[in-house]
């Protein structure tokens, strides 16, 4: 009997255990619409920030000759533990983590398309949170050139901007740029000289007048410092 009683025991904390084991399994794996709003704005407030890096490349390993590479690191920030960022198309099937928010390597003017992942411990794990495109810059070489640093303002001086052309173009239009340059120096001086030309009158007058207000604001302060004195 004792032992008929003993195996209702077990049987009924046996039950007990799994319907414990059930609740909290059900908690667990339960995604509310709550809990997908908490990570959907988790995965809002994550942004990226990135910078530059110019390296000299070889065109093979035994060339001597190096071209100019530009490649990009980007940097997720506030990017928690329960949301990853796949990076789409990635051949090397690259992601941002909370342990791993550096990602280098991008080429220069890549447009990066973005998945924000749930990585949780409850069935909102997987879900799609939000996309997101980064557009890097397309960093212009061209801007590094000596030319550059004596004539900033000309157009293929800019630091971004991709400009399809060859180093016999980018001499030619500064060539024109240059020319040009030239062509306005005497013109604006042709034109402040017709400006005094046309004013002058006006010019002098206005000059007149400022001097003799000033003679008389100096004649003004000598005789009440006299009047004063007396």
């Amino acid at each position: 009997i004792i032992g008929e009683v003993m195996k209702k025991i077990l049987f009924s904390f046996s039950l007990l255990l799994i319907c414990f084991g059930c609740i909290n399994v059900s908690a667990i794996e339960e995604c509310t619409t709550s809990e997908l709003n908490r990570l959907k704005e988790l995965a809002n407030n994550v942004s990226f920030q990135y910078e530059y890096e110019i390296e000299n490349v070889k065109f093979t390993a035994n060339d001597e000759d190096t071209y100019q590479e530009v490649s990009y690191t980007i940097t997720a920030i506030n990017l928690p533990n329960d949301v990853f960022v796949n990076i789409v198309n990635d051949p090397e099937n690259r992601r941002f983590t909370a342990d791993n928010s550096v990602i280098s390597n991008f080429f220069n003017g890549e447009r990066v398309r973005l998945e924000f992942i749930a990585y949780t411990a409850n069935l909102c794990s997987g879900n799609l949170l939000l996309t997101k495109t980064l557009n890097l810059p397309f960093f212009n070489l061209y801007s590094l050139r000596d030319e550059c640093l004596e004539y900033p303002d000309f157009e293929y001086c800019s630091q971004t901007g991709n400009y399809n052309i060859t180093n016999a173009d980018f001499l030619e239009a500064l060539e024109e740029y240059k020319n040009n340059l030239q062509e306005e120096e005497p013109n604006q001086i042709i034109e402040n000289k017709s400006f005094l030309e046309k004013y002058y009158i006006y010019i002098l007058i206005v000059v007149l007048v400022i001097i003799l207000v000033i003679v008389f604001l100096i004649i003004k302060k000598k005789r009440d410092k006299n009047g004063r004195d007396l």
